[in-house]
């Protein structure tokens, strides 16, 4: 078998070495602890945030929406076809607005749905590396 001893010329390096082994394992450790708080806190944000965000937006459209039809439909009742135009307008906009507000909301349930399996593997990964340091 050979011989794999260490051939130390320098006690001072070597103590140079542990002060800097020690200083790349204490902000290894603040780096690992800081990845795992911004995992919480993306996670806060999906499900706290962004939901009431996006359910604010979609009640907020639906109102100008229903406000938008319920002029519409006055404008055409009183014969007033020159509004009426611009009126069709703002509704379909408004419609297709809310679409488009419903599917952010949709995927974001699905991001909420999905986040913890996407992210909980990469965190087994991050422990085993804290372990290791």
């Amino acid at each position: 078998m050979e011989n794999r001893q260490a051939r130390v010329t320098s006690v001072d390096a070597l103590g140079a070495f542990r002060s800097s082994l020690v200083l790349y394992l204490g902000s290894a450790a603040n780096a690992v602890d800081e990845v795992r708080d911004e995992v919480r806190r993306t996670r806060t944000w999906l499900q706290i945030d962004q939901r009431a965000f996006w359910e604010g937006q979609l009640k907020r459209l639906r109102k100008q929406l229903e406000q938008a039809e319920a002029e519409l439909f006055t404008s055409r009742l009183s014969a007033m076809t020159s509004h009426s135009a611009a009126r069709q307008m703002a509704v379909t906009r408004l419609r297709r607005k809310v679409r488009e507000t419903e599917e952010k909301a949709k995927v974001l349930k699905k991001w909420i749905r999905n986040y913890d399996s996407l992210v909980e593997p990469l965190l087994k990964k991050l422990e085993g590396l804290q372990h290791t340091l």
